[in-house]
This record gives C-alpha cells, structure tokens and sequence, in this order.
C-alpha cells in the first residue's frame, strides 16, 4: 500500500508529493532530513569518536570472545563506553567493552543499566 512521504521535516511537506511503499520518506526527502539532522548532532570525530576511539574498538573486539559484555549472551559486534562519553568518559581500553548492537543502544548514555534477563 503506498503512503505519502512525511517530507525533509515534520512540519514541511514533500515538495514532490511523492507516494512510497516502504519506510516513511521518499529519497530527496530522507537525503534531507539526514543533512539536517546531521548537522545537529556533528560529526562522529566531533562527538569524541576520534582516531584513538577507532584504534582501541579495533583492540577491543580483537582482544574479546566474541561475546556482549552486558551479559545477555549475543555476539559483540560493537564497542560500548562504560562511562559514556556525554558523562565525561574516555576512549581508553578500561573504558571499554564489547557489546552487541541491542545493548548498546538500549543503554544510551546512562551507566546504570543493566540489560534485562532474557
């Protein structure tokens, strides 16, 4: 079923008017938003992901099982930061731990979290 494209940002509409099957924008439109939302938030080496952080993930997931630090018994295809960067972390090898994608995600910058029991 097509749908209208929700356009470059919730308040303009597609210029295009285009109808899309999947997702939620037309491809002009998501190129947009991605700009915008991109130059929000900064570059990822203006977010403290720097030379440093790639060279230590690299050591990280090397050094590692293959297995989510967090516990929840999937395989670490990420790095996640102990202290969070946003809480005054760093990008040193004890600030980091293999985690999978899921719990990276889920736990954001709050260094309280542990993940539920599956």
């Amino acid at each position: 079923m097509k749908r209208a494209c929700l356009g470059p940002a919730p308040w303009v509409r597609c210029p295009r008017r285009a109808l899309i099957d999947t997702g939620s924008r037309c491809s002009s439109c998501r190129s947009a938003y991605q700009r915008r939302r991109d130059a929000r938030r900064g570059t990822p080496a203006q977010r403290g992901y720097n030379a440093e952080y790639q060279r230590n993930r690299k050591a990280v997931l090397a050094a590692s099982d293959g297995m989510c630090a967090w516990g929840c018994g999937r395989a670490a295809t990420t790095v996640d930061h102990v202290v969070p960067l946003a809480r005054g972390g760093s990008n040193d090898l004890d600030n980091l731990v293999p985690a999978c994608a899921t719990c990276n995600s889920s736990r954001g910058s709050n260094p309280d979290w542990r993940p539920p029991r599956w």
